[in-house]
């Protein structure tokens, strides 16, 4: 079953959007939808139904959309999502990041759903791809691969942020917070209740049998 875990690496992007005056919202499918289950062909969903995503996207009238993709294991669900946004608007770009993401770029872009790959930190290049909106072309936007037209262009690497001080802490209010707290599973925990946080970025291993690294 899985885990009601706040979705730091989105939390971060948005309270860093925040600061720059911009009005972010998040939806952390799996525990907003309460351990509620889902039929789908042979499949079974965990969370929000297609037709709750749907609603909230609607009401909400987005005009960018980022979706998490940490694992390769769940690159399906992330992959439909980015269908249910174009189903609701062809116009919204839809915007890729996480290590699955980031691994496999190339992949990524191949469903027609998706037009950008953030590679790497996201908050200064989500930034950036926000404030490019208007302009309609992410040509000068560092840390991206996109598509345009039927060719794929990677831009050069955005910079590591130094001082992740700069970086507000995590938009707490923008996630379901009760819901962590009374679906921690947090058996490590000396005491409950518990929530997750980061202290630093990065890992200096290079273990052969993980990707992070890359």
């Amino acid at each position: 079953v899985p885990a009601s875990t706040p979705p730091l690496g989105l939390a971060y992007i948005a309270s860093y959007l925040e600061k720059h005056g911009y009005s972010p919202k998040i939806i952390d499918a799996i525990s907003e939808g309460g351990g509620k289950q889902t039929k789908k062909k042979e499949a079974i969903l965990y969370g929000l139904s297609d037709k709750e995503i749907r609603k909230k996207i609607k009401e909400f009238k987005p005009d960018i959309v980022g979706i998490s993709c940490m694992y390769t294991a769940y690159a399906g669900d992330a992959h439909r999502i980015a269908k249910l946004v174009k189903e609701y608007s062809k116009n919204i770009p839809v915007v890729f990041g996480g290590a699955h993401a980031c691994i496999f770029p190339e992949l990524t872009l191949k469903d027609e759903n998706v037009d950008v790959v953030v590679l790497g930190e996201g908050e200064l290049v989500f930034l950036n791809l926000v404030k490019r909106l208007n302009k309609k072309s992410f040509l000068k936007t560092l840390g991206i691969i996109y598509k345009n037209g039927n060719k794929v262009i990677k831009n050069k690497p955005q910079e590591f942020i130094k001082d992740l001080d700069a970086i507000p802490f995590p938009a707490w209010h923008l996630l379901p917070m009760q819901t962590y707290i009374e679906k921690s599973d947090a058996s490590y925990a000396m005491r409950k209740p518990g929530m997750v946080m980061i202290s630093s970025r990065g890992c200096p291993g290079r273990c052969i049998y993980c990707s992070i690294h890359a």
